[in-house]
């Protein structure tokens, strides 16, 4: 048996003290929308998650891109706006400054296919973007430096594979451990993103599309957190 295709059934270090149970109706972007949706009573039973995620981290800000599809029917596009900015200032007012910004909130009604809105939230720093989102208490993001990581324990049991190819060159978690240079991602939420280092392991549910581009997949029954290591 090749044990570096077992999937990992636990969450470790700081998933495992913040990560809960993921309700129905909650991914990255339900939380800006779940008051209207309720108001609505759509709560439907599947689990709802953004057409597009798209996450860009540089050295000292974060820019976050979320395309997602809505009914008119239900939503109101400045109903929409209006919460997602009540969201924002209550994020800002509880960090004690402009930790997050909303830099775009714009329609986009194709021909074709059901209508988007398109958010763009930027973040002064890492720590704020995090902190945005891990308030629901079932999304997880980290970035740092390695040893960071494992000071925090952050480091799981997972196998991470060069370019995410389980078939190749592969990094054991007690080699991750000794490790005293590098940078380490973490997610928990399907996203794509780009980060400042060229990517070196991560695990089998993340696509490598770059020297600094991945795609992490999260599914239901799978992983339910991916890893990058970056230089």
């Amino acid at each position: 048996m090749d044990t570096r295709r077992t999937k990992n059934k636990k969450t470790y270090g700081i998933i495992q003290r913040r990560f809960l149970p993921r309700t129905h109706f909650f991914a990255v972007f339900s939380m800006l929308f779940l008051a209207l949706i309720l108001a609505a009573g759509i709560t439907g039973c599947g689990k709802k998650t953004p057409e597009t995620s798209q996450l860009v981290i540089g050295k000292n800000a974060v820019t976050h891109t979320i395309v997602e599809t809505f009914a008119k029917e239900y939503y109101d596009l400045d109903d929409l706006k209006a919460s997602v900015e009540k969201d924002v200032e209550g994020f800002n007012a509880s960090a004690g400054g402009d930790a997050v910004s909303l830099s775009k909130f714009t329609e986009n009604t194709p021909k074709d296919g059901e209508p988007s809105v398109v958010v763009v939230l930027k973040f002064k720093g890492f720590d704020a973007f995090s902190g945005y989102y891990e308030r629901s208490g079932s999304i997880v993001y980290y970035y740092g430096d390695i040893a960071d990581a494992v000071k925090k324990d952050a480091v799981s049991e997972t196998i991470l594979y060069e370019n995410g190819d389980t078939s190749g060159k592969a990094v054991t978690p007690e080699q991750l451990r000794k490790m005293s240079e590098g940078h380490f991602f973490i997610a928990t939420e399907t996203v794509e993103v780009e980060l400042p280092e060229d990517i070196l392991y991560c695990s089998g549910n993340v696509t490598v599309n770059g020297n600094r581009r991945a795609s992490v997949t999260i599914a239901e029954g799978g992983e339910q957190a991916a890893y990058i290591l970056t230089e």
